[in-house]
């Protein structure tokens, strides 16, 4: 398979036939814990060709006995609409997507005069979308589309590092019989405590692929007590991307840190400039309203830093078709 990694730098990725068996294994072991059953209908819209999880991820649905309606990512509202319909018609009772292509699905649905509530209620939503590992915007999602959110994350160069959240919510689970993780210090690649951001660092084994502490760049807190589900073995949650940090008046600032401070306003598409000169942070949010003051208000109060917002029109940021990028 292929990846583009954490790093954006394109890899080729050679899978033996232990890594094959682990990751048939351990995705199987999630769509039971989606709570996916035989008999469902699965669709989802990630990437085909030679995108690993693609090539294994097939496997697990077969393996469990659901029907996989693979429809790839939508590029635009048009062929978002073609999903749609297709969806219509085949009626799934899971939906796999990113929180971006939710979005488009949203823009599309209102413009073909789709009803999305009714097409997605009743049904699981296994989500790519961070702020939703979070109560506030997870219900949001719930309620307006009256579905069970689970919550997903991994890495695709690792073969087998699929994880998902369950009904308690309480942080991604990891399968332990094959990976340690941790969250590591990136400056002096030390451990952090539990519950302390780090980046997320893989060991794996029982592969025919070897991992020492891989360090995936992606910004998590681990947990390792018992899960209220009753699973034992290690969580995390994902926050995001080194990447994608800024500093800001000597703090470390995430996207989510901001998404989730506008959850409180609407939650309404933004990207953080990334040429900040650490006085302030900077944003462009998209607003008909004229509410920046509302914006900088709410963000200043909830992050402890100074804050300039621009507002442009609802729908004139980029949408992508699969990850968001919030650092423009």
């Amino acid at each position: 398979g292929s990846s583009t990694g954490t790093t954006g730098t394109p890899t080729l990725i050679f899978f033996g036939p232990r890594d094959v068996e682990v990751a048939l294994e351990i995705g199987t072991r999630n769509m039971w814990r989606h709570g996916v059953r035989p008999g469902a209908r699965f669709t989802h819209s990630w990437p085909q060709g030679i995108y690993p999880t693609n090539v294994t991820g097939g496997r697990s649905y077969l393996a469990v006995g659901a029907l996989e309606i693979s429809v790839g990512p939508p590029f635009g509202v048009d062929s978002a609409a073609e999903h749609l319909r297709l969806w219509q018609l085949l009626r799934p009772t899971a939906f796999m997507i990113t929180g971006a292509q939710l979005r488009t699905y949203e823009e599309a649905a209102a413009a073909n005069g789709i009803d999305l509530h009714e097409l997605l209620a009743g049904s699981i939503l296994v989500f790519l979308e961070a702020s939703c590992q979070f109560d506030a915007p997870r219900h949001r999602v719930e309620s307006a589309y009256d579905v069970q959110i689970r919550n997903i994350g991994g890495a695709s160069e690792i073969p087998g590092l699929n994880t998902t959240d369950c009904a308690a919510h309480q942080g991604l689970h990891v399968a332990g019989d094959h990976f340690v993780v941790q969250a590591c210090d990136p400056a002096t690649g030390r451990e952090v405590p539990d519950g302390e951001r780090g980046t997320l660092v893989v060991s794996a084994f029982g592969l025919d692929a070897l991992f020492l502490r891989y360090d995936l760049q992606d910004i998590v807190t681990v947990s390792r007590g018992r899960c209220a589900c009753g699973e034992t073995g290690p969580r995390y949650t994902l926050l995001g991307r080194g990447a994608d940090a800024v500093e800001v008046d000597d703090r470390v600032l995430l996207p989510l840190d901001v998404q989730l401070a506008l959850e409180e306003v609407g939650a309404p598409e933004f990207q953080i400039a990334a040429d900040t000169d650490g006085k302030a942070l900077r944003l462009t949010v998209e607003d008909d309203d004229g509410k920046e003051s509302t914006y900088a208000g709410a963000l200043t109060e909830a992050l402890s830093v100074p804050v300039e917002v621009e507002t442009v029109a609802v729908g004139s940021l980029p949408r992508s078709s699969f990850k968001p990028r919030r650092v423009n």
